[in-house]
């Protein structure tokens, strides 16, 4: 988000920024994950992997919980 300041310039919220580029990219992450987990499933080029599915899901549910936060904290801390 941005606002106007003293003097006509443009403050900008990197937090705000950080958490949105960090949810796009936990999406992304998130998507390509259960795909794989839904591949490996169903037994398409697998060599019996025990587990495998479960353990991709568990990491594609961290990655979307954690991604949003991660992002503001680290925009945050380059915003000087």
């Amino acid at each position: 988000m941005a606002w106007r300041r003293y003097g006509g310039r443009v403050a900008t919220d990197y937090g705000f920024a950080g958490a949105v580029i960090g949810f796009v990219v936990s999406v992304i992450m998130f998507a390509l994950l259960v795909g794989l987990s839904l591949r490996a499933e169903h037994g398409e080029g697998t060599g019996g992997c025990v587990g495998c599915a479960c353990i991709l899901r568990l990491i594609a549910l961290l990655g979307l919980t954690l991604g949003t936060g991660i992002g503001y904290m680290i925009a945050r801390s380059y915003g000087g």
